[in-house]
């Protein structure tokens, strides 16, 4: 299934994002307090990634819904003039954070929305050292906020 962004916000839009994870809220508050300036726009909650086969029977509008909760979903994924960052909020991050950042990283370079470069980034708080050492070397970025 190719990239489904979805709804695009603003840089500067301070809501709270789509159905995001009550501990990854302040993650992204201070995240875009600190970095949204260097952004154009954000899209939350973007699916990609194989959803779940829709059960026989299952009506149109709820088709729609079970082939969205069912596929992967980004937490943010952030447009810089350059670049898509790809990224995952997760409050002490550790090897956990990486495996969800590298499956998106995957099933984004399968079905991109466009021929943009990207980067795969963890947002956190305290990353777990190991994290650190692994993230390098999977050319994944890691932001402390």
């Amino acid at each position: 299934m190719p990239v489904d962004l979805g709804k695009e916000y603003p840089a500067d839009w301070q809501g709270t994002p789509p159905h995001a994870a009550s501990n990854d809220i302040p993650l992204w508050d201070r995240f875009q307090a600190k970095f949204g300036n260097e952004f154009s726009r954000f899209y939350f909650d973007v699916s990609l990634g194989t959803p779940s086969d829709v059960p026989p029977g299952t009506e149109d509008n709820l088709s729609k819904m079970w082939v969205r909760i069912t596929s992967k979903r980004i937490d943010v994924v952030g447009v810089r003039e350059d670049v898509y960052w790809i990224i995952e909020l997760r409050p002490q991050a550790a090897a956990g954070a990486l495996g969800t950042i590298l499956t998106y990283r995957e099933l984004w370079r399968a079905a991109p929305p466009d021929d943009k470069p990207f980067i795969g980034v963890i947002v956190t708080d305290v990353p777990d050292p190991d994290l650190l050492i692994m993230a390098a070397q999977q050319d994944i970025k890691i932001v402390v906020v």
